[in-house]
């Protein structure tokens, strides 16, 4: 009877461990996810800045001889591919500044391995072209419309306006390079007005 009764508080004991365990281990997972989660909101909030600086500034300095825009082309799938055109450094000195979005991993999203790409942001003053900034490799949308006063997109040299989307994705778990459940979708975009467009190409 003795030895049954130790047996009996073994199995309790263990149970009591092992529930300890699984509570402890799904408290450090959500606290982990939350940490992700608001990580991914930082970055995206911090990109969203940056690009609503460099692009209400596109055609800074700009005559209606010049072109503002000197390069616009997408992926296959939509996505921007490089955007090149005159904007300003924070000193407001003319620049040239490019947007190359590049493919940089897969990840299964909703059932469907989607491209994840990078924003990656390059400044050119004399010479060569210097990287400054971009975005983490966790954009599964970027977009660049060119849109003329009524938001009818347009070819480059008509542009009047802007129109920028992204997305963002956080994954909280990652496992043997495959991305499990649990993502989130973060969204931004604006439509902006650089009021140096309004002049240039004889606007």
């Amino acid at each position: 009877m003795i030895q049954l009764d130790r047996v009996i508080a073994m199995l309790v004991t263990s149970i009591v461990v092992l529930m300890g365990f699984t509570v402890q281990q799904r408290a450090q997972q959500s606290s982990l996810n939350s940490t992700m989660l608001y990580v991914g909101k930082k970055q995206t909030l911090e990109l969203a800045d940056m690009l609503e600086r460099d692009l209400t500034n596109v055609g800074f300095g700009t005559t209606p001889s010049e072109t503002a825009i000197t390069t616009y082309t997408l992926h296959a799938d939509g996505v921007l591919d490089r955007f090149e055109y005159l904007g300003s450094d924070a000193g407001s000195n003319q620049i040239e500044i490019r947007y190359d979005v590049v493919v940089v991993d897969t990840a299964d999203v909703d059932g469907v391995a989607k491209p994840l790409y990078e924003l990656q942001r390059y400044e050119k003053t004399t010479g060569a072209w210097v990287r400054n900034g971009g975005s983490t490799a966790s954009l599964t949308n970027f977009t660049i419309d060119l849109l003329d006063d009524n938001n009818n997109v347009v070819v480059k040299e008509l542009a009047r306006r802007i129109r920028l989307r992204l997305e963002n994705v956080v994954f909280p778990e990652i496992n043997t390079g495959n991305y499990m459940d649990g993502f989130r979708r973060l969204h931004w975009g604006m439509t902006l007005s650089p009021p140096n467009l309004r002049g240039y190409q004889g606007g």
